[in-house]
């Protein structure tokens, strides 16, 4: 028995060898199938058979690397993260972790670590250009201007056909105020043939910064050919066209936004006031309808901001029911908008709705007292809405802040003359007479002989009749006068 048992323990240890072969073989069968599945971008089987490599061989550096650059793919930095920290720990050498580990760093925004692994990198291989030009990113995203340059110029002294390293280095130049520098670098990267469209609109940027119009143009008009399936160079070069007056090319162009970012409101709203500005306010309208749709309840503001420049539109097309209605949407959801509160006063004002617009121009006057139509519309319905007292302050701040106004002085006068202050109405229509246009002067000018000659009458008073004494003295006071014991001190001043 005991024989059988020695014989038995001789045979496993032998074969031991063989299994442990047929394990590493076993982990090594399933790494590779993760590359190929990874090579395949079905990142979920990978880390599978990454996974599986590892359970059979816990210290197979290479399927934690692998398993990590597939996290990294899905979106996962911290995953990432702990599998190639895991195979940096297994494998302090390997180069590779160390770049895709400072990747997902930066993926989940520790800059700071990102730069170390990158530094630690460029010490184990000080060749590595990637590394070089990766950690000029890293700078370049902290701030530090000059030491992303550096390393971006470092990159490209060894590697003069590295694209993305001359887009680094404009950009850092440019932070610098170095646009001579940036557009350079953009021109090389164009020669390479290196993200074309980005570097022209980029570089368009850069001519925008200097004042130089035309190359802008040029540039965005140069991206858009490179690559029409981006909506900025178009958006941008819309403003161009906007401000150099070429409304017609500016719709172009934010049409063309409208097509590649259907989703977002900003092009459809930017139309929609190009259209007002050309007068084509049933389209202005429509347009502005539809940045409405597409505008986020998270941003109440922009709604209120949409609502109220489509009730400008409106009221071009004469609908002041629905102007008055968006002007309400308007001030609803921000009650800041001083300029929606005026407008819809006025259309109140004119549809006869005199206490509504009272209401309206109050709440303007409460968010900005500094302009003075708001108290010219107000004073004018409180007259007429028989309050002269309101009229009366109205008309005080109207002067206050524009004293040379004649019209302002006559509708003073006439709500002094309501309250029958006389000489206030006299001295206001003598001012609007003074100051106001000749319109003024005829109206005013009746009511000034008229209080003139009325104050005068007043001022002509009847003496007071003399009145006789009284036939005899009256009765002396019973109450006895006291005499002072001494004399009152003479003052120095009698």
């Amino acid at each position: 028995m005991k024989r059988m048992a020695a014989v038995l323990l001789f045979l496993l240890l032998a074969a031991t060898p063989n299994l442990r072969a047929a394990t590493q073989q076993e982990a090594e069968t399933y790494y590779i199938r993760g590359v190929g599945y990874q090579d395949l971008e079905d990142y979920r089987q990978a880390i599978a058979n990454y996974t599986k490599a590892i359970r059979i061989n816990p210290k197979y550096a290479l399927a934690y690397y692998g398993r990590g650059v597939a996290r990294g793919e899905s979106d996962d930095p911290s995953g990432a993260i702990a599998d190639l920290t895991q195979a940096i720990e297994l494998d302090p050498t390997m180069a590779k972790a160390y770049v895709n580990r400072a990747v997902a760093f930066i993926q989940r925004g520790d800059l700071d670590v990102a730069e170390a692994d990158l530094s630690q990198l460029i010490r184990l291989q000080p060749t590595q250009a990637e590394a070089r030009y990766l950690r000029g990113d890293v700078r370049r995203r902290r701030g530090n201007m000059e030491g992303a340059i550096a390393d971006y110029t470092n990159a490209l002294e060894l590697d003069s056909y590295l694209g993305k390293a001359y887009r680094g280095r404009a950009k850092a130049r440019a932070r610098l105020g170095d646009f001579d520098g940036a557009a350079d670098d953009y021109a090389q990267q164009i020669a390479l043939r290196y993200e074309v469209a980005k570097a022209h609109a980029e570089r368009a940027e850069i001519h925008e910064a200097r004042g130089d119009v035309t190359a802008a143009m040029v540039d965005y008009t140069a991206a858009i050919e490179a690559d029409r399936t981006s909506a900025d160079p178009y958006r941008r070069r819309a403003a161009l066209r906007r401000d150099a007056g070429d409304l017609t090319g500016s719709v172009e162009d934010e049409t063309a936004v409208t097509v590649l970012d259907p989703s977002s409101p900003d092009a459809y709203a930017r139309r929609a006031t190009l259209y007002s500005q050309e007068g084509e306010f049933t389209r202005s309208v429509a347009d502005y309808t539809d940045a409405l749709r597409r505008s986020s309840p998270k941003t109440p503001s922009q709604s209120a901001a949409l609502y109220q420049s489509r009730a400008v539109a409106k009221e071009q097309l004469g609908d002041r029911a629905g102007a008055v209605a968006d002007y309400g949407h308007a001030v609803a959801l921000d009650s800041s908008l001083r300029q929606a509160f005026a407008n819809r006063a006025n259309l109140r004002e004119q549809q006869g709705e005199t206490a509504d617009a009272i209401a309206d121009y109050t709440q303007a006057i409460r968010l900005d007292p500094a302009p003075i139509d708001a108290y010219r519309r107000r004073a004018s319905l409180r007259m007429k809405s028989g309050d002269p007292a309101g009229t009366i302050a109205d008309c005080t701040a109207w002067i206050a802040r524009e004293s040379k106004r004649g019209d302002a002085h006559q509708l003073r006068g006439m709500a002094y003359l309501q309250r029958l202050q006389r000489e206030q109405a006299l001295a206001d229509f003598k001012q609007a007479a003074a100051l106001g246009s000749e319109e003024v002067q005829a109206s005013v000018r009746p009511l000034i002989d008229q209080l003139t000659a009325q104050l005068a009458a007043a001022k002509t008073v009847r003496p007071p009749s003399r009145v006789a004494p009284p036939a005899t003295r009256p009765a002396p006071p019973t109450r006895p006068m006291v005499t002072p014991q001494r004399p009152l001190a003479q003052s120095d001043d009698q």
